[in-house]
């Protein structure tokens, strides 16, 4: 079955420890009049990554019962860029790709039948979950550099190391690339 699936990861970035007022100036993309003695600080400030808050479902147990778990929504709150993906539906390699700050739109929370759809389809969604997988914890794909420019390009390596891991994979079985 040919196709492509497309799916977003957050790539975790170091979470600044910024006052209120420094985060007004960044977000308003003015440096402060102190940091204009102190060049060397404004390089240091990451200005593109963003924070967002990610939602998820955890079980959560109440009593022995097997049939007491009760879906539970969590929001945690997430700082760095967005990877998003699309990769081939048979043969998972990475067709294209992107880096962008978390915090730009690409969606509204999904309603419970779209939701209970996707659910469906997991076997499908799970070859991309496989890649972000790999890319996160082989690879352990962590943004340590300062701007956007620089994330994309480490992001843009970790999704070209993984198409050339599973190419060779692909090869190996014999199977056509």
């Amino acid at each position: 079955m040919g196709g492509q699936i497309i799916d977003v990861t957050v790539v975790p970035a170091p979470k600044p420890r910024k006052t209120e007022e420094q985060n007004a100036a960044i977000k308003q993309d003015k440096s402060m009049e102190r940091w204009k003695e102190r060049q060397a600080k404004v390089r240091e400030k990451d200005r593109d990554a963003r924070w967002t808050v990610k939602y998820s479902k955890a079980k959560v147990k109440e009593g022995a019962d097997p049939n007491g778990f009760k879906l539970v929504d969590l929001a945690i709150p997430m700082f760095g860029y967005k990877n998003p993906i699309g990769i081939d539906r048979a043969r998972g390699l990475i067709r294209t790709r992107d880096a962008s700050a978390v915090n730009t739109h690409d969606g509204a929370r999904r309603p419970e039948h779209i939701a209970r759809a996707n659910a469906k389809r997991s076997a499908d969604r799970s070859a991309v979950e496989h890649v972000f997988a790999g890319q996160k914890h082989r690879m352990v794909l962590f943004i340590r550099t300062i701007g956007i420019a620089r994330a994309r390009i480490k992001i843009g390596m970790v999704n070209l190391a993984s198409h050339v891991q599973r190419r060779a994979w692909l090869e190996g079985r014999g199977a056509h690339a």
